[in-house]
């Protein structure tokens, strides 16, 4: 009978073992979306390779640029953020931190202002904030903008939580395809959001802030203000520059019409069309906060809400489009006019 029982558990622990082999090495093959969320677990910081792409320079962040290009007499600007920032499925040249650029030299003919865009796909302020202590002082930064996404939120204690290896993810180093996938399965197969705290320290729903009641979203939004406090620290104390924080809605905290085929409903707590209930509790939040910052802060909402430019999105994606990013960066523009944020020299 023990010796059954043995053979019984060896062989289980063999076809899970078998398993586990397969997964590692197909499952990122076979799978949908799989491989991004293996390259978070086996690489968070997940930066873009240098000369990846003929906009992507040597240091792997999206300038024609290089580093050297960014003089002490220039007025330069890092933006941080993440695939909003970088304009995912547009051009370097439509990308917020350009248009702004442009926008700038323009409003400024005597003076040379450079923007050089930080953004990469998934980043987080958590990250942002590495890259930029690795790498930002090269650029020699008067002004540091970082565009803050309502993932951003889910985004910063997910890769807290891998770095840290706690909870699932303290196999995510050895077995990155193997947690991928049972994260992945959690979210947005079985959704069951008791299974996923357990499991990952996070909710199922990736922009959660907006979908639950603000005291149970708070504590999210408390991490992500101490690593922007952070970053200011650094900023001022180490870069001598001033930072900014850029707080941009979604399509659905402001027009619900934008983006009919977008393919992230998944990502919501109801997939439907209007996924929330608390859409602007993330902006209600900052409005309480910005008087015991030492930062500004400035929200885009109304700026959205009010536009009459439509679409500002894509049509299958939530992403914005190039007109979009135009209408964002000339709202960065007006309001960084209005808050001082050019020197005073500047006519």
């Amino acid at each position: 009978m023990t010796k059954n029982i043995l053979k019984t558990a060896l062989y289980i622990l063999f076809l899970i073992l078998i398993a586990i082999v397969t997964i590692e090495l197909m499952a990122v093959k076979i799978v949908p979306g799989l491989a991004t969320w293996h390259d978070f677990m086996a690489d968070t910081d997940h930066r873009m390779e240098p000369y990846e792409k003929k906009d992507i320079n040597a240091d792997g962040i999206r300038s024609y640029r290089a580093s050297d290009d960014f003089h002490e007499d220039d007025f330069n600007v890092i933006f941080l953020g993440d695939s909003f920032t970088y304009a995912m499925w547009l051009s370097s040249e439509e990308s917020i931190p350009h248009q702004f650029e442009q926008l700038s030299r323009k409003y400024f003919p005597d003076h040379n202002v450079k923007a050089a865009n930080f953004g990469w796909i998934s980043s987080s302020p958590l990250l942002s904030e590495r890259l930029l202590k690795d790498i930002g002082h090269k650029y020699k930064p008067d002004l540091v903008i970082l565009i803050l996404d309502m993932s951003d939120f889910y985004d910063d204690i997910l890769y807290k939580n891998i770095m840290d290896k706690k909870y699932i993810f303290k196999w995510a180093k050895y077995l990155p395809s193997t947690t991928a996938l049972i994260h992945s399965v959690v979210r947005y197969q079985i959704r069951d959001d008791g299974l996923s705290r357990k499991l990952s320290g996070l909710p199922m729903q990736r922009y959660f802030v907006t979908e639950y009641p603000p005291e149970e979203t708070r504590y999210a939004l408390e991490n992500t203000t101490r690593i922007l406090e952070s970053i200011n620290d650094y900023t001022v104390t180490e870069l001598d520059s001033t930072f900014v924080t850029v707080v941009l809605p979604r399509y659905y905290q402001y027009n619900i019409n934008e983006s009919p085929n977008d393919w992230s409903y998944r990502s919501y707590r109801q997939p439907a069309k209007i996924p929330t209930d608390y859409p602007e509790v993330p902006f209600d939040y900052y409005t309480e906060q910005q008087h015991i910052l030492d930062f500004e802060v400035i929200s885009l909402l109304d700026d959205f809400k009010n536009t009459d430019i439509f679409p500002t999105t894509l049509d299958g994606d939530p992403h914005l489009n190039s007109e979009g990013c135009r209408f964002a960066a000339e709202a960065i523009f007006q309001h960084c006019l209005e808050r001082g944020c050019f020197p005073d020299n500047f006519q």
